[in-house]
């Protein structure tokens, strides 16, 4: 049986076969392709982010809500919730975008609705500090305190509208929550704008 010499032939063909690469045909195509994909996904991805922002944000208060309650039945003192003044830790005096975030403090043994975090006393449980720009949390009709009694009845902010709304499509777009505060302190989370 006699054997060819392959070896500078095989290398040779290997060597070429190795370095081909894409044609300019194949690279557009694969361009195109990968722009239709992410044209097709990217408002998609948006969406769901917003989605979820607004989700979490009104899980979070709603949570917080419940939380200032149980609080002040299970240490039977007054629990205050406030909007927070620009990321200082005390309670806003003005405005009604509790999205810049909020203030949580169990009040000094006299239940004093009017005093603030720093009153002697009280007793910080947590401040929650805003990170969702693009929405605001409003009560209708404005509300910048909830005040939970011992019994966990609210005292101050019952009854309470509160609406999630992403800006750019205002309070009846797709992204809008409706969180209702009974007077009885119980909380009721929505996915769309409806009346308590």
């Amino acid at each position: 049986m006699l054997r060819t010499p392959c070896r500078a032939h095989c290398l040779a063909s290997s060597l070429a076969s190795a370095q081909r690469g894409f044609t300019l045909v194949e690279l557009l195509i694969t361009i195109s392709l990968l722009g239709i994909v992410l044209a097709v996904g990217i408002p998609s991805f948006q969406d769901l982010i917003r989605s979820n922002q607004a989700s979490a944000l009104g899980v979070e208060f709603s949570r917080d809500v419940s939380r200032a309650r149980s609080e002040a039945i299970s240490t039977n003192r007054c629990v205050k919730m406030c909007q927070s003044d620009a990321g200082s830790g005390t309670c806003a005096t003005t405005g009604n975008d509790w999205q810049r975030g909020w203030v949580m403090f169990a009040l000094p043994a006299s239940c004093n609705t009017a005093a603030n975090a720093s009153a002697q006393g009280a007793r910080l449980l947590g401040v929650r500090y805003g990170n969702a720009p693009g929405f605001t949390l409003a009560a209708a009709p404005a509300q910048a305190t909830l005040v939970f009694d011992p019994r966990g009845v609210v005292l101050a902010g019952g009854n309470a509208h509160y609406v999630l709304t992403y800006v750019p499509e205002g309070a009846g777009g797709r992204y809008s929550r409706s969180i209702c505060v009974s007077a009885m302190g119980r909380v009721n989370l929505q996915r769309s704008v409806l009346a308590c």
